[in-house]
């Protein structure tokens, strides 16, 4: 961890840390040793004069000040926290995390990635086998995006493809050469298995009903907080998005 953080602070910040107060982040439920090390690094081998850990969970709501009202402005909500290979559903109060309260399910940004690759495997015959997996990595973080109705989607695709078609330009490895894919309906059905995993035959875990679970069992140890639930099932709503180490942190409340 030490040569790790020497690496960030020497080479990519190009800072002096006796110089620098530091804002770093820790994954929910990190153990307190984990964080006692981190801490225990950054002031004995670093000399920093100050520094603040924060859960990445209270940071997305902290940033959607920025595009509030100040009476509109809260740390409450549920966060949504989708990683590579793991997305959690992360009640904050008031600035504090409930931890007894996190929800997770096993479908994240890796998994997008492979049900993309396997569309086009499936379909497109000149992409490299060997840079099938980097392809479909790279449409998904360019092309793809969630839609509120999957069959509307698939209609407007049918009535007119060269509006929502994009066409991806890759290099082969070995030949130097361009290849071209054509990107339709994987655009927004990579990202249609965080909410229905059947279309990929996983079972029916999706995201808006862990976010759900972990509203109400919020609910249940802060009574005041049932604005948070709502009997009806549908997507949370997405209110501001910040970008994250390995996926996205989104903000979202429960309508």
């Amino acid at each position: 961890m030490e040569r790790f953080m020497e690496h960030v602070i020497f080479k990519y910040l190009r800072a002096e840390p006796e110089d620098h107060y530091f804002l770093l982040t820790e994954p929910p439920l990190n153990t307190p040793e984990n964080r006692e090390y981190l801490v225990e690094i950054m002031f004995e081998s670093f000399n920093v004069p100050g520094l603040y850990t924060a859960v990445q969970a209270v940071l997305p709501l902290a940033a959607s000040w920025t595009s509030r009202q100040v009476g509109e402005r809260t740390l409450t909500g549920i966060i949504i926290d989708s990683g590579d290979g793991v997305t959690h559903a992360i009640p904050v109060v008031e600035g504090y995390v409930i931890g007894s309260c996190i929800k997770h399910i096993p479908i994240a940004g890796r998994d997008i990635t492979y049900f993309i690759q396997q569309l086009l495997r499936e379909r497109e015959v000149g992409i490299p086998p060997e840079q099938s997996l980097e392809t479909a990595k790279a449409i998904k973080e360019k092309y793809c995006y969630t839609c509120p109705d999957i069959v509307k989607e698939f209609a407007k695709y049918d009535l007119d493809p060269g509006s929502w078609m994009k066409q991806y330009t890759g290099i082969k490895a070995i030949s130097q050469r361009k290849f071209l894919v054509d990107v339709s309906y994987e655009r927004f059905l990579g990202p249609e298995i965080s909410f229905r995993p059947a279309v990929r035959c996983w079972p029916a875990v999706v995201k808006h009903t862990v976010c759900g679970n972990a509203a109400t069992s919020c609910v249940k140890l802060v009574p005041s907080l049932s604005r948070l639930t709502d009997s009806r099932e549908h997507r949370p709503c997405v209110t501001d998005c910040a970008p994250c180490c390995t996926g996205l942190v989104i903000c979202s409340r429960s309508h």
